[in-house]
């Protein structure tokens, strides 16, 4: 599991500063958002919360198990099947 965020992390930094998250963290984080978003009783309403309050939200999102088996199916299915 990738390492929750720390409060006040930024997401993107200005570049070669080292205040930006690598590029798997930053991947992980994807996956985790899109879980959140698969498995949320509202979708819609989840994918615009996440995507507008991304920052915001990044640390509770970090903080999904993906090797969680409750979650497995769902980033087998976005590994092998990106969009």
């Amino acid at each position: 599991m990738p390492p929750s965020l720390h409060a006040g992390e930024p997401l993107v930094g200005d570049g070669g500063d080292g205040s930006s998250l690598s590029a798997a963290r930053l991947g992980a984080l994807s996956m985790q958002a899109a879980v959140a978003v698969l498995r949320a009783r509202r979708p819609l309403p989840t994918l615009r919360d996440v995507s507008g309050l991304l920052p915001s939200l990044a640390r509770a999102l970090s903080r999904i198990n993906l090797s969680s088996p409750a979650h497995e199916p769902l980033v087998r299915s976005l590994v092998t099947n990106p969009s």
